[in-house]
């Protein structure tokens, strides 16, 4: 099964997707990992802020495609 994105999808993606990224990737720092209480001094710690942006950008990834895909249906 392959799946493929809309074409509406395709061309709204990067407009929506900062707007979704940014307070996830916010709420993920202060709230969820909360990095700042283990520091930055090891190379350990540049990973887990990677992974912290990483797992941001595929949640945001998500939610931003779930929205257009509601919008589309919904707007139809």
């Amino acid at each position: 099964m392959e799946l493929r994105l809309p074409e509406n999808i395709k061309k709204r993606f990067w407009l929506v997707f900062p707007f979704a990224f940014v307070p996830v990737l916010v709420y993920m720092i202060f709230f969820n990992w909360e990095p700042q209480l283990l520091g930055t001094r090891e190379w350990e710690d540049v990973g887990r802020l990677l992974f912290i942006t990483g797992e941001s950008a595929l949640t945001g990834a998500l939610l931003t495609i779930g929205l257009l895909w509601v919008s589309g249906k919904v707007s139809k």
